[in-house]
């Protein structure tokens, strides 16, 4: 009987060792089929050389990081690993700068990011606005700094003076026989508070005197009795000798009125604020009444 070629099995080259072992089981396969075949029968013999990889090229080569491995025996390295171009090395020279990157990315709060040494002092400017904005950390340029500053000493002299610039004065005893269509100030000479020590009440000019630039809530009340029916009463608040706010009322009758009225200004440090009264009755025997209660000027700084 002739011999039969076996035409299903081409020249051997394998790849990896699976295509050897696969090879050799369907080589097994088919002289278990037809026992006439002999071993030198086949073509050509196996040969795997070409592809394989020797156990030196595991361990070293580009293999190594290709598997996800280390290129060099890290077990005596102490600090940082430095992996550049799937070679390793310890980091030593650039130390100060990775510990920069480090403190700053405790600044920023997230990720560790690297730092050089030229940015540390816009990072730093970054850290100190980042407090004071009291919100999440920015980067500031050395530009911003001055409006950044600018803002911080606002901010602190809106906190020092909400709680210092206010007060509230009244009349405490009867202002009698106002001139008759003329403007006369209230004495007010009497304190409900004055944290600051910005009114003064002693006589000296029953004036309040505003401590820092900015605007000011004022509300005020002056009652007056000893009327004359149907005529006009006024009150004001004066800034600096000048009326600045006005409230006019006409008495229905000849009891007492309340002549009250409150706004906001923009006053600037140093200014004079003062309550001031006018009865337009045609006579003059008005009065002013005392008591917290009825006459009195409460003044309060809302922002600067």
């Amino acid at each position: 009987m002739p011999i039969r070629r076996v035409l299903s099995f081409p020249t051997p080259d394998f790849k990896t060792l699976e295509e050897a072992q696969n090879w050799a089981r369907r080589l097994t396969e088919t002289l278990h089929e037809d026992a006439t075949l002999r071993s030198y029968d086949i073509d050509t013999a196996i040969t795997t050389t070409s592809h394989n990889h020797a156990a030196s090229d595991i361990n070293s080569g580009t293999l190594v990081h290709e598997r996800g491995g280390l290129e060099a025996d890290v077990s005596g390295y102490a600090g940082l690993v430095k992996i550049s171009s799937g070679a390793t090395s310890q980091v030593t020279d650039d130390s100060t700068n990775w510990n920069t990157a480090y403190t700053h990315s405790q600044i920023v709060g997230g990720d560790s990011v690297h730092v050089s040494t030229a940015e540390n002092t816009a990072w730093d400017a970054a850290y100190t606005h980042s407090q004071i904005a009291g919100g999440n950390s920015v980067h500031v340029s050395t530009t911003e700094n001055t409006n950044w500053d600018t803002a911080y000493t606002h901010s602190q002299a809106a906190h020092t003076y909400s709680t210092t610039a206010k007060a509230r004065a009244y009349l405490s005893a009867d202002q009698d026989d106002l001139t008759n269509n003329t403007w006369t100030q209230v004495n007010l000479n009497a304190e409900s508070y004055d944290p600051g020590g910005n009114y003064d009440h002693d006589g000296g000019g029953y004036d309040f005197v505003v401590p820092v630039t900015g605007y000011y809530h004022i509300s005020w009340s002056v009652f007056m009795h000893e009327l004359t029916a149907n005529t006009m009463y006024d009150s004001a608040i004066y800034v600096n000798g000048t009326e600045t706010s006005r409230i006019q009322a006409v008495a229905p009758t000849t009891d007492g009125m309340s002549i009250g009225g409150s706004d906001v200004l923009y006053l600037t440090a140093s200014q004079s604020v003062e309550l001031w009264a006018r009865s337009r009755s045609g006579g003059n025997a008005v009065d002013i009444t005392s008591g917290a209660e009825d006459t009195f000027m409460a003044i309060h700084l809302i922002s600067i």
